[in-house]
């Protein structure tokens, strides 16, 4: 729902995300650049830290925009390839590492999934889509990796309980590298599910490619 109680369509969505979040690093930016401006700041290494601080504020806004530009591009035709399933979760375990979260696999084998985008792309969007929801909370959740029902499940799992269980909505989180992370996983084929039994928070699922035809001469 949008400020005034409609209903809003995606479009109207990533319109307001950016309208709404754009409002304070422009804010942050003018802020430290007035301080220059004004002679305010009088030891070198101190405008260098302002400056530094403004600059971080202008990427930001830039990062929003060109979220916003990846949005309203059309997405790319879906090419269907058939991808080992351990490459996927090697993939997503080596970007969580760099934000500390440890991914354990219940069980590998040699079954493979069917995607609908680069392997790369997709790794990144469930690695987005698992920081954020687990974002601020020490000690950082942990990924589960199981097969149920011949799809592969990454369930994001929080012991302590920080993170809330509840049905994934990729507009409650600021900015648009969810929602984008969102639309990649749900365009190779895949979805982000509300927690069932397991004990998880959230858990993004890819089902397995179907075993090949036996032909009989």
């Amino acid at each position: 729902m949008s400020a005034a109680g409609l209903p809003m369509a995606d479009l109207d969505r990533v319109l307001d995300s950016l309208l709404h979040d754009l409002r304070s690093p422009l804010g942050v930016a003018t802020g430290y650049l007035r301080l220059v401006r004004d002679g305010r700041v009088a030891e070198p290494h101190e405008t260098e830290r302002v400056l530094g601080k403004a600059q971080d504020a202008l990427q930001a806004m830039s990062e929003l925009c060109a979220n916003a530009a990846a949005w309203v591009a059309p997405p790319p035709p879906r090419r269907l390839h058939h991808v080992p399933a351990a490459m996927l979760v090697a993939a997503v375990t080596s970007r969580l590492a760099r934000d500390s979260v440890t991914v354990a696999m219940a069980s590998r084998d040699g079954r493979v999934l069917t995607l609908g985008d680069d392997t790369n792309l997709v790794a990144a969007a469930i690695a987005t889509v698992i920081t954020r929801l687990g974002q601020a909370h020490e000690p950082p959740p942990t990924v589960s990796v199981r097969w149920s029902q011949e799809a592969l499940v990454f369930d994001l799992v929080d012991p302590a309980g920080h993170v809330p269980r509840r049905p994934f909505d990729p507009w409650r989180f600021s900015g648009l590298a969810v929602p984008l992370a969102w639309r990649t996983i749900r365009h190779a084929g895949g979805d982000v599910i509300a927690p069932g039994d397991e004990p998880a928070a959230a858990s993004i699922a890819f089902r397995a490619a179907p075993p090949p035809a036996i032909t009989v001469p």
